[in-house]
């Protein structure tokens, strides 16, 4: 087995077989559009390349998205916008000041 990285991300039928360890392009083949999902990109009918993440997926192999944030970043802000309503709330239980009422102008 090679490291992950050692595969290129776009992949024409003999390597995406091999990736997915068939051992014949032709099985490959005949499982596209049932196991493995059909090549992204269409050139031609010799030329057609699936991408490494739609293979990974078919296989349940895929990495999760990242969110761009540390997970510790979006957990603070979690905590911090559940304060947030928690005060919000306790606002809301408070008595409220008299509004003064306002005044219609004669049009």
């Amino acid at each position: 087995m090679y490291p992950k990285d050692t595969w290129p991300p776009r992949m024409q039928a003999d390597v995406a077989a091999a990736y997915c360890g068939e051992r014949h392009v032709e099985d490959f083949l005949e499982r596209v559009g049932k196991q493995y999902p059909e090549p992204r990109w269409v050139e031609s009918a010799r030329r057609r390349f699936w991408y490494r993440p739609d293979l990974d997926r078919a296989l349940g192999i895929a990495q999760p998205v990242p969110t761009g944030m540390g997970e510790r970043f979006a957990l603070a802000i979690q905590k911090e916008r559940e304060a947030e309503g928690d005060r919000w709330l306790a606002r809301l239980d408070e008595p409220q000041p008299a509004r003064p009422r306002r005044r219609r102008s004669a049009d």
